[in-house]
């Protein structure tokens, strides 16, 4: 399992229940804040792609570089560090949540963007029927996204 780093990012211990992560981006400052209670129980999302190709173009920022072009391989690289990091995709700042299909989308650089969605045996729900994001640490990467 790959380590789990946060390029560029300050890490400050408030009181004794809690560590927070800030980290600056050029698309602003992102601030996660997790419960020590959830690092030591090992909650963090857990990663799967849709295709064999995706999983390279995530794994090996070279090959990104070549594909989508050094920012935007960059920034792939420091969203998979900070989703592995968090508990779950809703403890992620950078997210926008689409409620209709159940997806999650993250930004990237130069008009990209990262597209995620459930990957639970029984994806968690709210009573509306929708998905329960604060419980998902199980997603699947299903799409990178020119946006523009």
């Amino acid at each position: 399992m790959p380590a789990r780093v946060l390029d560029q990012s300050q890490i400050s211990v408030g009181n004794s229940a809690e560590i927070k992560f800030t980290n600056t981006t050029s698309n602003g400052v992102a601030t996660l804040l997790l419960s020590r209670e959830s690092l030591s129980r090992g909650d963090y999302v857990e990663l799967a792609f849709e295709t064999e190709q995706l999983r390279d173009i995530c794994e090996s920022e070279a090959r990104a570089r070549r594909m989508l072009g050094a920012p935007v391989a960059k920034a792939i690289k420091r969203r998979l560090a900070d989703l592995r990091a968090a508990p779950s995709v809703e403890d992620f700042p950078l997210g926008r949540p689409n409620p209709r299909s159940g997806t999650y989308v993250f930004d990237l650089a130069d008009g990209y963007s990262l597209h995620v969605c459930p990957n639970h045996v029984k994806n968690p729900t709210l009573k509306s029927g929708g998905i329960n994001w604060a419980k998902v640490n199980h997603i699947k990467i299903y799409g990178i996204e020119e946006t523009k």
